[in-house]
């Protein structure tokens, strides 16, 4: 048997003879492609040029491709390149990860997008009298408050892997964009502020954790995981905790995120 890819289609070829006719021709069609990394079966988007192997999501060839998308190890094809020969994989022993493989993540390519607010709280009075209010705005909380970011990076992976890509978040951010962020931020509400409020007015407070935001390339160089790449993500690192607030519709002294 013959198997070369058509697009997203591995047809399946008789030899035909002289004088006989083809008895059976077999039509495949793929849900997925995959590159191996560290054992694992990383899903890629395949194209008519190869990737270049750093974290572009493009498939580098030889690749892999199933018609099993949730299960892709039970017909699995290795191809040669986007329209060259697949041949079925008959053994699945290279699809052992290395135990010794130990995840460097990097976030680069950074770009500052600048500072907002993560509101964990906000409340809005209206002084509907005739004379100046002064408006006690009151709340309570204690928490901790760390990077997040767009992609759920920070949120999505084991526990381990979460507090390195943390901790290279904040370390990367800090070295290159703002060197007040944190990787945490501990957050506990011990005062009241006080705003005066003239009639007819309306006051606006929140508290929060002020936040740089920061778009880069966030991956692990080693790829040890099947997600290793997240592509460009705009995270949030804290800088420090406490109140904001305005008179009137000037929420741009206050933006958030």
């Amino acid at each position: 048997m013959i198997y070369r890819l058509y697009g997203m289609v591995i047809l399946s070829v008789c030899l035909v003879l002289v004088m006989a006719g083809c008895t059976t021709t077999t039509t495949t069609t793929l849900n997925s492609t995959y590159n191996v990394h560290n054992g694992k079966l990383t899903k890629c988007t395949l194209s008519s040029h190869p990737g270049n192997g750093n974290g572009d999501g493009v498939c580098t060839w030889p690749f892999y491709a199933s018609s099993n998308s949730s299960d892709p190890t039970t017909d699995l094809y290795e191809c040669s390149s986007y329209n060259g020969t697949c041949t079925p994989v008959t053994s699945n022993t290279f699809l052992t990860p290395t135990s010794q493989c130990i995840p460097h993540w990097v976030y680069d390519q950074l770009a500052n997008k600048g500072v907002a607010w993560q509101i964990l709280y906000q409340q809005v009075y209206t002084n509907g009298g005739t004379t100046t209010t002064d408006w006690t705005v009151t709340f309570s909380q204690s928490l901790t408050v760390t990077v997040t970011d767009e992609k759920q990076a920070t949120s999505s992976l084991d526990g381990k892997d979460i507090d390195l890509i943390i901790t290279t978040i904040a370390l990367s951010v800090k070295q290159q964009v703002n060197h007040s962020v944190a990787s945490a931020v501990q957050v506990t509400v011990t005062n009241s502020p006080r705003i005066l409020v003239a009639p007819g007015t309306t006051a606006h407070a929140i508290y929060g954790v002020e936040v740089q935001k920061t778009s880069g390339h966030l991956y692990d160089s080693n790829k040890c995981e099947s997600n290793w790449d997240f592509g460009m993500d705009l995270t949030y690192t804290p800088i420090a905790s406490g109140w904001c607030s305005w008179i009137g519709d000037k929420s741009g002294a206050c933006p958030s995120i």
